[in-house]
């Protein structure tokens, strides 16, 4: 009885579910790279629990049913076991425990670093003319400097000196598809931020650029220095 609830346990510990449990006792992952992992443990159990269920099963059919009803029976727990088993490759980045250090030089003179070294804005490319109903685009290249628990969300603002927004843009880095908490110390990622002004903003020579991550769950910035930004201009 105790083996079933520690096979249980640890097949629980492999699903997206248990994501809280992983980030709430980092102590469980010091000997893993993937959650996934412990299917290496907990597969041939698995398979030895499905064999008893298929026993149980075929046992409660009539004697004479018994042959022809093994066959789906069957069938059904293989299907199982290699739903079991399939690990979704595009998943796997975003369930990284022990993440390697990727070698990547850091620029000599990063634009700025957000939080306590978590974060490198190596720099930045804009294109577009700000004012009323147009576009501005900005390319950024960011470095993870450490291992990062958190998932920051991305804000671009376009707003005139006055502190009026005319346009922004708030995202997780590439649309979502690769929250910062997957990324591994030393990956840079290439991102990039577009902005609709609108129509009734000003003609002006005076826009500003505000650059920046928050979390998203209170709304903090992360501090970039003394600020909680980075300020860009066209």
């Amino acid at each position: 009885q105790y083996l079933v609830i520690v096979i249980l346990v640890l097949a629980f510990l492999t699903t997206t579910l248990s994501t809280p449990l992983w980030r709430g006792l980092p102590f469980l992952a010091r000997t893993l790279t993937y959650p996934w992992q412990l299917l290496l443990l907990t597969g041939p159990w698995l398979a030895w629990l499905a064999g008893l269920g298929g026993r149980a099963l075929i046992a409660l059919l009539p004697a004479e049913r018994r042959p022809a009803g093994a066959v789906p029976l069957i069938a059904g727990l293989i299907a199982l076991a290699l739903l079991g088993v399939y690990v979704d490759p595009t998943a796997g980045a975003a369930q990284i425990l022990n993440p390697t250090p990727i070698t990547a030089p850091m620029a000599d003179a990063p634009v700025a670093i957000f939080g306590e070294d978590e974060i490198a804005l190596l720099d930045t490319t804009t294109v577009g003319t700000p004012g009323p109903g147009g576009w501005v685009t900005v390319l950024a290249r960011w470095q993870a400097l450490r291992p990062l628990d958190r998932d920051y969300t991305v804000f671009f603002h376009v707003e005139t000196p006055d502190g009026a927004v005319w346009g922004q843009r708030d995202t997780m880095p590439l649309d979502g598809q690769m929250p910062t908490s997957t990324w591994r110390p030393g990956q840079v990622v290439t991102d990039r931020y577009q902005v609709i002004l609108q129509p009734d903003a000003p003609i002006a020579d005076d826009y500003r650029y505000l650059l920046g991550l928050y979390t998203w769950q209170d709304g903090v910035r992360l501090a970039a220095g003394a600020d909680d930004k980075v300020v860009l201009t066209p």
